[in-house]
């Protein structure tokens, strides 16, 4: 004769109690809140800043590379600014953070960008990322 396991039901009330929910202390709060403005505001200096401003937004961009919107907009500069100084601005910075998910735009900018210099920068990072 067989014998089916019992049915559990899980309430929901347990069930929601049961989520892991993350706790930060002031400090932490401040310093998260902080860094998400500085990045906000290093998008925006990205998109309106004078060249030598964005160079600049773009070194310290490429440290939150691996926040999906970050990353999509520095490879938009990557891929289709017409500054090619910040192209390979763009090349170098990534590079030296190491993200592999930015290989894709680096792979295509290191065969189709018209400029020698970018080429070469997109090919270094690729190196540095791949190890």
């Amino acid at each position: 004769m067989l014998v089916s396991p019992p049915v559990i039901e899980v309430s929901k009330a347990i069930t929601k109690d049961c989520i892991y929910k993350p706790r930060y202390d002031q400090d932490t709060a401040k310093l998260f809140e902080r860094l998400r403005h500085q990045k906000d505001e290093l998008l925006k200096t990205l998109k309106e800043g004078t060249s030598e401003q964005q160079k600049e937004a773009i070194a310290k961009l490429a440290g939150f590379s691996f926040d999906d919107k970050v990353r999509q907009a520095l490879e938009e500069v990557l891929l289709s600014s017409p500054d090619p100084q910040l192209r390979k601005a763009v090349a170098i910075s990534l590079g030296q953070v190491k993200n592999k998910g930015v290989l894709p735009a680096l792979e295509k900018a290191k065969a189709e960008d018209s400029d020698e210099h970018v080429r070469e920068e997109a090919d270094k990072a690729i190196k540095k990322i791949n190890g």
